[in-house]
């Protein structure tokens, strides 16, 4: 009983550090951290200059900011307008960008965004598949169990 009690005990420890870890991650990043980390990648990627960086920084912690003023909105109590307001924000973002790169990195920058897109679809197209199965699986087990 008492190794059971020990074992028990050793459980819900252990579930408490690994919450608090889970918690931890899914915070949200400050405008200026999220910033920093984009044009440190950026950097990394692209091989910024010191001037670049500086624009980089300025461009993306703009944008930031205004992403945290407009909140956290939910897909379901987003219009049409607040979309169209957020692609022009994007796309004004991406023409600023472009202007600061030089055409070797936006060639390269261009490159990398298009095989991120290329993977994020391909995981969507097989979230998507797994999704369906799911769901006729969940439709067919209950006649299957029924028929027997």
């Amino acid at each position: 009983m008492k190794k059971l009690a020990t074992l028990f005990l050793a459980f819900m420890i252990s579930g408490f550090a690994f919450g608090q870890d889970r918690q931890q991650r899914g915070q949200q990043k400050s405008p200026e951290e999220s910033s920093k980390f984009y044009t440190e990648r950026l950097t990394k990627e692209l091989k910024l200059s010191a001037e670049q960086q500086k624009k980089v920084y300025d461009l993306t912690l703009e944008r930031a900011i205004k992403a945290k003023d407009r909140g956290s909105i939910k897909r379901g109590d987003m219009n049409q307008d607040k979309m169209q307001e957020m692609r022009t924000e994007r796309k004004a973002h991406q023409e600023k960008l472009e202007s600061i790169l030089t055409p070797e990195q936006l060639k390269t920058w261009n490159e990398s965004r298009a095989t991120m897109m290329k993977n994020r679809s391909d995981r969507n197209r097989g979230e998507s598949k797994q999704r369906v199965e799911r769901v006729r699986k969940s439709k067919t087990s209950p006649q299957d169990s029924t028929d027997q």
